[in-house]
Parts: C-alpha cells; sequence; structure tokens
C-alpha cells in the first residue's frame, strides 16, 4: 500500500479571516474520517512544497464548482490521522468563499452522499458559521431522518444550538439505538432538562449491563452532573441513596473486566465530578485505579478533603487524607491536617500524618481553585 503523500507547506501560515477558527474545526472534522486511505500524487502533487498563500492562489483560481470538487478530491488523498493540517489550506479558502455559497448549496452538498465525510462537514461548518445566529431548523430536521449518514448526524447534535422546544427530538435521539448519537444527545439534553436527562439515565443505569458502553458513559454523567448541580455547598458531606447507587455502579464498571478503559474512565470521573466525602473517600480506598487518576482527583476534591478534616474525621477518613497528601502534597490542607494530627493518639498514624505534613510544607502546592468555581452546577 502507497504511503500517503504529505503536502509540505513552506514559510509562516498567514491566518485568513476564517483560518484559526478552521484550524480547530478541520482537526475536528477530519477524525470523522475513518480508515487508510492511499494518496494518489496526480491530486497531490500541484501542492507540494507551496506555502498557504500559494495554495490560496491557485485556489482562487478555480470557480465555485471546481473548487468543491478539488477540496473532495484532496480530502479523499489525505490520511486523516497523520496530516491532519493539510487541509486547512482548503478549509480557509472555503469560509472565504463563504458569499459564494446560499443556504441551499450547503444543504445539497451536506446531504451529497458521493462527497466524503470530511467535505460534508466542511459544508456543514460553513453552513453553521452563516446561520449561528438562527434556530438551524433546517439541520434538526436531517436529525428525524434515520437513513441520513450517522456522523453527520452525530456532528450536528455536537455543534447545534438547541433549545428547550427541541427536548423532544433530544430525547427520541438519546433512545437511538446508535451509541454515538444517543451519547451527544445526551450532553444536549442535561442542559435543557435536567430532570428529563436522570430519568433516561436512570432508565439506562437500573439495566446497565445491556446497554452499550457509550449509552453508560452518557447515563453516568447526566446522573452525575445532576447530583452535583443539586448539591447546595462546595463540598457535599452527607450521603444520598442516588449518590450512592452512582458510586457502586461506578465502581463495579471499575472493578470488572468486562468493560473497556474507556468506559472504565468515564466511571471514574463520574464519581469524582460528583465532590463529595463519600464520592472522594471512596475513590482513595481504590487500589486498582491508576496513580494519576487518584492524583486528579484529590486535586479536584481537595476543599471537600479539607471540609472532612474541618468536621470530626474518623481515623480511617484521617489515613485516607494523610495517604493522600503524600500522593499530591496541597498547602490549603496543612493547617486542618496538623489540627487533627495533634489530637490523634495512635503514635504509628500521627507519625506518619507529620512526615506528610512535612512533605507538604516542602513539596505542597496551592489547590486548584478552578474547582471552586465550578460548583453549584457542576462542570
Amino acid at each position: 500500500m502507497v504511503a500517503p503523500q504529505k503536502i509540505k507547506i513552506k514559510g509562516e501560515v498567514k491566518m485568513s479571516k476564517y483560518l484559526k477558527a478552521m484550524t480547530l474545526s478541520t482537526a475536528m472534522l477530519l477524525t470523522l474520517s475513518t480508515g487508510v486511505v492511499v494518496a494518489y500524487p496526480d491530486v497531490l502533487q500541484s501542492y507540494t512544497a507551496k506555502t498557504e498563500i500559494e495554495i490560496q492562489n491557485e485556489l482562487k483560481k478555480l470557480d465555485k464548482q471546481e473548487f468543491v470538487a478539488e477540496f473532495d478530491e484532496v480530502s479523499k488523498k489525505i490520511d486523516p490521522v497523520t496530516n491532519v493540517d493539510e487541509l486547512i489550506p482548503f478549509a480557509a479558502e472555503l469560509f472565504d468563499r463563504d458569499d459564494e455559497f446560499s443556504n441551499e448549496e450547503l444543504l445539497s452538498l451536506i446531504k451529497d452522499t458521493e462527497k466524503t465525510t470530511v467535505t460534508r462537514n466542511a459544508m456543514l461548518e460553513l453552513y453553521q458559521a452563516k446561520n449561528k445566529n438562527n434556530g438551524n431548523n433546517v439541520l434538526k430536521e436531517l436529525l428525524k431522518d434515520k437513513s441520513f449518514d450517522r456522523e453527520i448526524q452525530e456532528k450536528i447534535i455536537a455543534t447545534t444550538h438547541f433549545e428547550k422546544a427541541d427536548v423532544p427530538l433530544l430525547e427520541s435521539l438519546v433512545q437511538d439505538q446508535e451509541e454515538m448519537l444517543s451519547f451527544q444527545a445526551m450532553k444536549q439534553l442535561r442542559s435543557l432538562d435536567k430532570e428529563l436527562a436522570l430519568s433516561l439515565s436512570q432508565d439506562i443505569l437500573n439495566e446497565y449491563k445491556n446497554y452499550p458502553e457509550e449509552k453508560i458513559s452518557a447515563a453516568l454523567k447526566a446522573t452525575s452532573h445532576y447530583i452535583k448541580s443539586n448539591n447546595s455547598g462546595k463540598a457535599s458531606l452527607s450521603q444520598n441513596s442516588q449518590e450512592t447507587e452512582l458510586i457502586n455502579i461506578s465502581l463495579d464498571i471499575i472493578n470488572s473486566e468486562n468493560y473497556s478503559p474507556k468506559l472504565k474512565d468515564s466511571a471514574f470521573f463520574a464519581t469524582s465530578d460528583l465532590r463529595s466525602k463519600e464520592a472522594i473517600l471512596t475513590i482513595l480506598k481504590q487500589s486498582n485505579v491508576d496513580h494519576e487518576l487518584i492524583v486528579y482527583a484529590i486535586d479536584q476534591n481537595f476543599y471537600v478533603l479539607n471540609e472532612i478534616l474541618l468536621n470530626n474525621p474518623s481515623l480511617e477518613e484521617i489515613e485516607l487524607i494523610i495517604n493522600a497528601m503524600e500522593m499530591h502534597p496541597i498547602t490549603d490542607l496543612y493547617d486542618s491536617l496538623n489540627n487533627v494530627i495533634s489530637t490523634v493518639e495512635d503514635d504509628n498514624l500521627r507519625e506518619h500524618g507529620e512526615k506528610v505534613l512535612a512533605h507538604i510544607k516542602e513539596e505542597g502546592t496551592k489547590g486548584n481553585h478552578k474547582w471552586l468555581d465550578s460548583v453549584g452546577g457542576g462542570k
């Protein structure tokens, strides 16, 4: 198999008016293309070793139809995994020509199954940019078509603005058999109707072993978001049955051999995102979770750990927090931990705690206060 040919763009890239925006969006749309694609020199040769400006000058000589055809041909020949940046000059030229394309033309290209997914997604990006101030109801109609390309529908759900009136549509998409459609729809739904998102999530989690992983992941996130958003304070120290059930399901997934690492990570983050006493203490008791993830949870929940120390912690809780500070020392906890350790009668635990206090003094960093800014609604 011939290796995909790389277009070498010389010199500093000059940003056209939409190039900055398209740098990320092009990368996103390229990742939707699957498989290994063979590059054919006849299409790419004319662009080899040219600067972005030279490429755009060449593209400007083409009329609209020729440009779309060229964009589509090049998108077939570039490896979307290793050469993500190579469509940027083409995407920039497309956005510079935004006035040349009517909404009807763009919709026709979005629907054109003869075009690559990359091309159709680029046209979708341009349509959304031109219509960002309206409801994009035409795109939402495409979501009702069961025969329409699922990858394009997924992109529409992920990037379109939805309103309360769209809740029934999103509900139907959550219940769709296609995993990623359901996942993206749940993300949108939980910001519009968190009660409905919770209800649909509970239906999934009640029988989660019978559902595909993307649906389980979406349900875990929606439920965690709901519980966190209903916590009145920055650190929830009380237990509730809904939270306990979510943590138990997450633990079952994390400790099972039947689920992918991706779903295990989703279960872990759904638990850590609760930012509660029960959640963080449960995490600190786990021995089969990656060290990096535990450190993340300690960082995310540092203020919860501090609240535990300020509210008559048990010896087990003190020991868990000492171990946590040994892994990831945070200066915000120094005073609270010092006060607690001074009252500990167990010599071994007190000695361990004093060593960790010295560790915090020498190596500790301040807690990440971005987590304090995202409470009471929870990010």
